[in-house]
């Protein structure tokens, strides 16, 4: 039962030391409240417009594949287009950006000639200037100035500026995609008229004019004038023992077919000489044919991917006018210092009667 009373009696003491303080706790807490709202008029009013938008996936800047199963295309982007997004919206260029374009430094009273001028600049857009991620994956892009009109606008024109930005990226992208794509079909075209007039020596050298075709004529022609050589031959040896006329006829009938069978051989074995080397190069035209048809509709795709306006982010709220202050929250600013007063000046009191209480005289031996 001790420890109650004591307590008691050690509360009784703490509120018997505020009221012999009461009129000077009162007095420093009314001049704290007094002077708290004083400043607080003197404070600017600042108004704050947003913008949210999504990242856009960079798959909608792609052509489709050649061929017959189209791609599934996802019309918001990952996590790495977040970030990329994030990365132009923290970056010097969209400050630099609106440094230029509102003319910042006489907004903001910041001398454009100091040695520091870029830096102060730019610290006060950042203060000014806030991009979150939401926890819907989204990105806020917020901006205050004590103008709400200035305000809205600087955030319409940073949003529009950064899908400008992503943009120019991707196209930037696809630029180079497009000359590469160029050089390869030029490339190509020089290589398929060398593999063409390689072709074309090749066959008129060799005699040939059909690969596929052109061997089963031959051997055709080959087996037809050896049956008729045969035949003709058997007649002029049957005739030879004769003194008949016959005779000479089917000598320079069997002659003639012996001259025939001959080019007809020797056209055989050139075609067989020069064959694999022809066909070769008509294995490579064809090749390159086939190639440079896909490049070429390639970089048609790409040209018309290129020549489209594909957007960069997907806005879901655009900037507004902002109708009400963000900043400052006066009342709590006048509350937090007023009671900040009190305790101070209560902690004061309580220290002071507690020096006073204690003994000390060892200070004076």
């Amino acid at each position: 039962m001790e420890e109650p009373q004591s307590a008691d009696k050690s509360l009784l003491y703490l509120i018997e030391i505020l009221w012999s303080w009461r009129k000077r706790i009162l007095a420093v807490t009314v001049l704290a409240a007094v002077v708290s709202i004083v400043a607080c008029l003197l404070l600017s009013d600042y108004y704050q417009s947003s913008s949210v938008f999504y990242a856009a996936s960079q798959d909608l800047a792609k052509p489709q594949p050649i061929g017959d199963n189209e791609r599934e295309v996802d019309y918001y982007g990952t996590d790495r287009d977040i970030d990329r997004l994030l990365t132009l919206l923290n970056s010097s260029q969209l400050k630099q950006y609106l440094i230029g374009k509102y003319d910042l430094y006489d907004h903001y009273d910041i001398d454009s000639t100091g040695q520091k001028a870029a830096y102060k600049i730019r610290q006060k857009l950042s203060k000014l200037m806030t991009v979150q991620k939401t926890k819907y994956d989204a990105i806020q892009l917020s901006i205050e100035d004590q103008d709400p009109v200035l305000a809205q606008r600087m955030v319409q024109d940073a949003t529009a500026y950064i899908n400008d930005l992503a943009a120019r990226s991707v196209k930037s992208s696809q630029q180079d995609l497009l000359q590469t794509y160029s050089q390869k079909i030029q490339q190509s075209e020089l290589k398929l008229l060398e593999i063409a007039d390689s072709l074309k020596l090749t066959k008129q050298k060799y005699g040939i004019f059909d690969l596929i075709n052109q061997a089963e004529i031959l051997l055709g022609q080959e087996s037809e004038l050896s049956a008729k050589y045969g035949l003709v031959d058997s007649k002029y040896q049957s005739y030879l023992s004769t003194a008949s006329d016959s005779v000479s006829y089917y000598k320079s009938l069997r002659d003639h077919y012996q001259k025939q069978l001959s080019s007809v051989t020797t056209k055989i074995n050139q075609f067989n000489t020069g064959y694999n080397q022809a066909y070769s190069l008509d294995r490579q035209q064809l090749a390159i044919t086939r190639q440079l048809s896909i490049d070429k509709e390639r970089l048609r795709q790409l040209a018309s991917s290129y020549e489209s306006v594909v957007p960069s982010i997907h806005i879901v709220e655009a900037a507004e006018l902002p109708l009400t202050k963000s900043r400052p929250k006066r009342s709590l600013y006048v509350i937090g210092a007023t009671l900040l007063a009190f305790a101070l000046s209560a902690l004061y009191a309580f220290l002071v009667e507690m020096m006073k209480s204690y003994d000390w005289s060892f200070l004076k031996k």
